[in-house]
């Protein structure tokens, strides 16, 4: 083997160092984002289970619709609400309102719709899907799973490309000499 080719050798065995190197940071990212979005979506997944186990449930009547629109630098967004009325465990009248999607759930004002609210606390209460959909631990690890993969597959994919430029650079510049 001569030196040159000791020395292309040597440069493509750092090459390789280098690009496991960076493919190493990536997984360590894709894991610390995997637990920042699973660490954002545990508080709500133990509050809705708690509300299911605990909370009352109760069929309220919609009384309003209503529709927000939001302006923020990526342009309008609307939200959408109803509202409606119920008497709590203690006979107290309660207002309340609670998010919906009407591409997901059509509803209208006279509909009936299930909500749940806390015993010692009734304007703590939202739509019984609402809950449901809160506590339900797969669609966490679906979600983390998710960022993980994807942020992982991002990093796999520089490496690559990495790789391959530096590799193309190497055997130009042997071709050159």
């Amino acid at each position: 083997m001569t030196l040159e080719q000791a020395d292309i050798s040597q440069t493509r065995a750092d090459i390789a160092r280098d690009v496991r190197a960076m493919r190493m940071h990536w997984a360590k990212l894709a894991v610390v984002l995997g637990l920042v979005v699973g660490a954002f979506q545990i508080y709500p997944y133990f509050v809705a289970r708690s509300m299911l186990a605990h909370g009352i449930k109760t069929d309220v009547v919609v009384t309003e619709k209503n529709q927000w629109s939001h302006f923020g630098p990526k342009g309008e967004w609307l939200e959408y609400t109803v509202a409606y009325e119920f008497t709590d465990k203690n006979g107290e009248r309660v207002q309340s309102s609670a998010g919906y999607d009407p591409s997901v759930t059509p509803i209208k004002v006279g509909d009936l719709i299930r909500i749940v609210y806390d015993a010692h606390t009734p304007s703590v209460n939202d739509r019984l899907t609402t809950y449901e959909l809160q506590a339900d631990l797969e669609k966490i690890i679906l979600s983390v799973l998710m960022t993980m993969g994807t942020i992982s597959t991002i990093g796999y994919f520089i490496g690559y490309l990495l790789r391959r430029k530096l590799n193309y650079e190497t055997r130009r510049k042997t071709h050159t000499q």
